[in-house]
This record gives structure tokens, sequence and C-alpha cells, in this order.
């Protein structure tokens, strides 16, 4: 499951700016460590991420995709 979020994440990123794309590679470091606690956290990092009115809706939409796979 994270690695697939971790796939998503990394994808995004290379499509991105520079701000968003250390935001993200911050998260993809959280998602690599296996615990409920850093998962939540990264889970809610991309919940704060996704309502930056900056991001494209098409960006947001991924993001969202991500979150739905880390709440399964």
């Amino acid at each position: 499951m994270n690695e697939q979020v971790i796939g998503m994440l990394s994808e995004i990123s290379a499509d991105v700016s520079k701000n968003l794309q250390q935001r993200l590679n911050t998260i993809i470091e959280l998602l690599h460590t296996d615990s409920p606690l850093t998962l939540s956290r990264a889970r809610n990092a991309l919940e704060e991420l996704s309502s930056d009115s900056s991001i494209e809706s098409f960006t947001r939409t991924q993001l969202f995709n991500a979150i739905s796979i880390l709440d399964s």
C-alpha cells in the first residue's frame, strides 16, 4: 500500500513546482517509515496539501486518490 502511494506521489512531484516537490518528498519520507503514527502524519499532510488553492485540480484529484489508498 505505501509503495503504491509513494509511486503516485513520486509521479506527481515530477510535474509540479519546486515548493510542492519539497512538500511531497517530505511526505514520501514519512511513508517510508511503516509506523501508524507516521502514516497518520503523512495522511494529514496530504489533506493539508490538497486544500492549497494554488494546486491544479488534476493534481488535487491525484492527492485525493493517494489519501483514499492510505485510508483503505
